[in-house]
């Protein structure tokens, strides 16, 4: 059991539980370790423990450094320890500055008195006895009741953690230093002060985060501290961005024995109460002028101090106002930053409500411009459960019918109604299209992407006349921002996976061209060719003048009518070898791997692991075209001995590696120019798929391939 570390002592082993009326006794020995420099106050000790029931291993020293290391090596579970010894304080042997003793402590002394009994305790001693032998007799009895005592401090020992919970959910800075003025401590509320975590400050000095200016008499209170014990003070200090904060700050140092060991403190940001004291002191120097100067005039002076008064709570409400505003805008971003294309829909349906509850609307919605058919669409709509939606009346409005904005200008403004009743102009025409009767008051926002007008955003107020603050339009504003940031997001996305399938099917057709002229020149050239070789054979046994002649022009054409037709088969083979449409990938790799053997390359494993038959058209084509490149480029390039081809199917993925284990290079250093890599990243990506090059200097190339399992369609 090592020190501090109480899960290791069973207590119910040795005692009965707090329950029990009586302890019972075990035969497992307690480790008791006696330091007393008198023989005989250690044979007193000795015999009363001989002398009674309870199991001992009773364990000696006489000085600090023999208790220290027996300590050391076999931590006990009790300590007996004498207060004075030869050289130095029995109490040197508790771990300094620990809530929970490691193990139990009696502490005895020969000069009993009630400060050295304090300073035992404050050191961490279950109990304090005076020398005697009616003490030492009835030593067993003592230890028993110490263990029982310890064990009762460990079990609340739990509500330490709690408090650690507590002290990182603090809003307020808490901190500990060393004499020395190093951090050892910060909760987390140190990040949202000065933007530094805690482990960034860690062993830290404080003066590194405090304003130059103030550094020296900073310094001086904390050696002011150190001397007097608490100390509440202000000082000025500096964030991760440079900017200023006047703090207050409230510390205690922490002793162990009589000996300083550190300081602990709680520091909380006055910055905004320091500018509302400067101005609240600015207002009362006027004040006291006003009342020196014009005395006569006591009654009008106290009407501008409520005024004065008044001002101030407004200006805290502005303060908290802010506050929340600047929470919601970061949330609001942090939300729409992090949102995936498929919970837009739901996201921004989510930020209508949030937005609308805190500006104190009824209803909020977003309406979205159709370019095809000259129209505003509502997609969105959010209302208070009072409410009833208007959605469902005006789904679509004409673009030419509501006209706050025209799509041919670039002057998008907030359109805002404080009063719909008396809207004129070209406000009063867009009545007919509110969502209810009722609305009262409304403030519209356009929604803008690449200085284009893509729609907007409105909210309502049906309950009351409501004249939207500079802070509202603010919000609204920034919330049109990030609405039409994530709807052309969202549209951008959409037209990325349309021109992905466009080019899909563009690689089909390509795919189908190669296949009909592959077709057109196996059914004609191919065949016009071996016809006129087997025409051109049979000449030479008809010929009879200048026999030897006429053989050997034979020979000659008939070899050139054979490297016609074997140049015509690899033009096949080249734009889509026939076996790949007539028996699958798999055979086509077959073949590829057969034609690259005859060519002396190195030794090639084919394995594969495929559950069907024939996939669809484009992936095959993909799998063979990104294996022909590999082994093109590992043959003619890796030197290397054995070249390995793997191809299996797994959770509707096609996995394809091509590996060798030859010269290998290194992957920044590949030209962009050269395409054979690129192109197989490239056909990867069309598919959707993934393809990642893995390469080292002399330790060998490793292509990785993972593709969707696409439909197979004819």
């Amino acid at each position: 059991m090592s020190a501090g570390d109480l899960s290791g002592f069973d207590f119910d082993h040795y005692f009965g539980s707090r329950n029990d009326s009586r302890t019972q006794v075990t035969d497992t020995p307690i480790r008791i370790l006696l330091v007393e420099d008198e023989e005989d106050h250690v044979h007193l000790v000795r015999r009363a423990f001989d002398s009674c029931s309870m199991p001992v291993e009773l364990s000696t020293a006489s000085n600090l450094e023999e208790s220290r290391q027996q300590i050391a090596e076999s931590p006990p579970d009790l300590l007996i320890t004498d207060l004075f010894l030869n050289d130095g304080k029995g109490m040197e042997l508790l771990p300094a500055g620990e809530a929970t003793p490691p193990f139990a402590t009696i502490m005895i002394t020969g000069y009993g008195d009630e400060v050295t009994a304090v300073e035992a305790m404050k050191a961490g001693a279950i109990d304090y006895i005076v020398k005697s032998p009616s003490t030492f007799a009835d030593m067993p009895r003592i230890a028993e009741r110490a263990l029982q005592q310890w064990k009762q401090l460990v079990e609340s020992s739990g509500a330490n953690r709690r408090y650690q919970y507590l002290v990182e959910q603090e809003r307020e800075v808490l901190f500990t230093l060393d004499v020395s003025g190093r951090i050892t401590f910060t909760n987390r509320a140190i990040n949202t002060l000065l933007g530094y975590r805690p482990d960034e400050l860690f062993n830290s000095h404080f003066s590194q985060v405090v304003h130059k200016d103030h550094v020296e008499h900073t310094n001086a209170d904390f050696e002011r501290l150190l001397t007097t014990g608490s100390l509440t003070a202000e000082t000025v200090l500096v964030d991760k961005d440079n900017q200023s904060h006047i703090v207050e700050y409230s510390t205690t140092v922490i002793e162990s024995g009589n000996k300083v060991v550190g300081v602990r403190g709680i520091l909380r940001d006055i910055t905004k109460r320091k500018l509302a004291e400067e101005e609240l002191a600015r207002y009362r120097d006027s004040l006291e002028e006003q009342v020196v100067a014009r005395t006569k005039e006591l009654a009008q002076t106290n009407d501008q101090l409520r005024q004065e008064i008044e001002e101030r709570k407004q200006l805290e409400e502005t303060l908290r106002y802010q506050g929340e505003f600047e929470n919601l805008v970061a949330a609001l971003s942090t939300h729409f930053i992090n949102l995936a294309s498929d919970q837009v829909d739901k996201g921004i349906e989510h930020a209508l409500e949030v937005i609308g509850e805190f500006v104190g609307a009824d209803r909020s919605y977003v309406y979205q411009l159709s370019v095809e058919d000259g129209t505003y669409e509502n997609r969105y709509e959010w209302s208070t459960a009072e409410i009833d939606s208007g959605s469902h009346q005006f789904q679509k409005i004409p673009l030419d019918d509501l006209p706050w904005w025209s799509s041919d200008e670039h002057d998008f403004d907030i359109v805002h109604i404080p009063c719909v009743e008396d809207a004129d102009g070209k406000n009063s025409a867009s009545k007919q299209f509110l969502p209810s009767e009722a609305t009262k008051s409304l403030i519209a926002v356009p929604l803008t992407s690449r200085n284009r007008l893509v729609g907007f955003v409105g909210f309502d107020s049906v309950t009351e006349k409501k004249t939207w603050s500079l802070e509202h339009v603010a919000l609204l504003k920034i919330a049109g921002e990030l609405f039409a940031n994530v709807l052309e997001r969202q549209r951008t996305d959409a037209e990325l996976q349309r021109e992905k399938q466009f080019l899909r099917e563009l690689l089909d057709l390509q795919e189908r061209e190669r296949k009909l002229v592959a077709y057109e020149i196996h059914d004609g050239l191919a065949q016009k060719l071996a016809g006129a070789l087997l025409r051109f054979q049979g000449i030479g046994p008809l010929a009879e003048e200048n026999q030897q002649h006429i053989q050997d022009t034979i020979e000659i054409g008939t070899a050139l009518l054979r490297q016609s037709v074997d140049e015509t088969r690899s033009l096949i083979s080249g734009l889509r070898p026939p076996i790949l449409d007539e028996s699958g990938v798999i055979a086509a790799i077959d073949y590829l791997v057969c034609e690259q053997r005859l060519q002396s390359s190195p030794e090639i494993v084919f394995k594969h692991e495929l559950h069907c038959e024939r996939l669809a058209p484009p992936l095959e084509t993909a799998l063979f075209r990104i294996v022909q490149e590999a082994l093109h480029n590992a043959c003619r390039h890796s030197r290397s001995d054995e070249i390995h081809v793997d191809i299996k199917e797994e959770n509707e993925q096609i996995w394809l590696r091509v590996e060798d284990w030859g010269v290998g290079f290194d992957p920044k250093d590949v030209p962009h120019a050269r395409y054979g890599l690129r192109g197989i990243r490239e056909r990867v990506s069309l598919l959707g798929g993934q393809a990642t090059v893995h390469s080292v200097p002399n330790q060998g190339t490793r292509i990785s391939v993972r593709l969707p399992l696409l439909e197979n369609v004819h």
